[in-house]
């Protein structure tokens, strides 16, 4: 499904399954995205379960302790989150008939949980199996835009998200299949296949992870934050939503941090402010062409785009974009 939020239950803990990712390129081979993969589990020396188990807005590992079946609703999952969950159950069963008649398979709903053989906390909800195959299907709903800057690659490739290789070779981990292959439905009317193998060296690497996130479950104790995940702003807000008044010494470790923060925003405005200055030459070199082609492949298109009032007057403006040769960075 679409933006999961993928619900693998066990005693009462939700876990929300997305890789955060350092590096966001497209792969071009499926040995340099493996390779991609890894080295951001493993090279970066942190613990592999705050990458591989990382929790969408950390309610459950960063949470003061609290019961294991105490999950606040409100914070795991956002209504958006829940519509998108519900779209994408309905939309799951037409994916799933959509693959079973282009490629003449029986598909099998599974009722339950499947559970990893020597990991009882290692378990995985799986969309449909192929009878007759050790393979399973995951479907997922993906808009047009997602599907083109979103990391996807060629179709029959395993190259696909990195949280979506993840989820595969998880469910891979539990069920000690062969494959998995991962239908996506595009902008809601074309089909696109994508297989992922088992690789024993990336399921080795997660299950050791999930290993690990699980210790924390069971001393009921919250790993560490990540602060460069996206959602450790927001999470903190949840956290301490109010204020109680009161004035505290923050230890020297803060005003490190206090400079850090003001370098590192003196830094973004340079390099905002840089890139304004880039884009505002070369919208000086093309005048009023609408293509400008670049002398290594790709360029720029410049388009008259008219807006509609509504509450708020209409506009006119030029869309000004850069289209990259595949496989190159935008």
């Amino acid at each position: 499904m679409e933006d999961d939020v993928i619900t693998d239950i066990h005693c009462g803990v939700v876990v929300a399954w997305r890789a955060y990712a350092h590096e966001q390129n497209v792969m071009q081979t499926k040995q340099a995205q493996r390779r991609s993969v890894k080295r951001s589990l493993v090279d970066r020396g942190e613990p592999l379960a705050r990458e591989v188990i990382a929790i969408e807005i950390w309610p459950i590992c960063a949470l003061p302790p609290a019961p294991k079946t105490r999950i606040p609703g409100d914070v795991m999952v956002s209504p958006d989150a829940v519509e998108r969950m519900e779209f994408g159950k309905l939309i799951e069963q037409v994916i799933a008939e959509m693959y079973a008649r282009r490629y003449n398979v029986r598909l099998r709903k599974h009722n339950k949980l499947a559970v990893h053989p020597r990991f009882p906390w290692m378990i995985g909800s799986f969309d449909r199996t192929v009878d007759g195959q050790r393979v399973g299907l995951e479907c997922k709903n993906v808009d047009s835009l997602s599907y083109r800057f979103g990391g996807w690659g060629d179709e029959h490739s395993d190259q696909v998200p990195q949280e979506y290789l993840l989820q595969c070779a998880h469910y891979l981990a539990v069920s000690g299949y062969d494959a998995w292959v991962l239908a996506a439905c595009v902008g809601g009317n074309t089909l696109k296949i994508f297989r992922v193998e088992r690789d024993s060296e990336l399921v080795e690497l997660i299950e050791h992870g999930e290993a690990e996130f699980w210790q924390h479950i069971e001393r009921n104790e919250a790993p560490a934050l990540d602060y460069q995940h996206p959602t450790a702003i927001p999470l903190l807000k949840k956290l301490f939503p109010g204020s109680s008044g009161e004035t505290i010494r923050l230890p020297a470790e803060a005003e490190a941090m206090h400079y850090a923060r003001l370098d590192f925003t003196e830094q973004a405005e340079l390099m905002s402010k840089g890139a304004d200055a880039a884009k505002a030459r070369i919208l000086h070199m093309m005048g009023e062409a609408a293509v400008g082609l670049l002398p290594n492949g790709g360029g720029y298109t410049r388009k008259i785009i008219k807006r509609e009032g509504y509450t708020v007057e209409s506009s006119t403006y030029v869309d000004f974009r850069f289209s990259a040769r595949k496989g190159e960075k935008a």
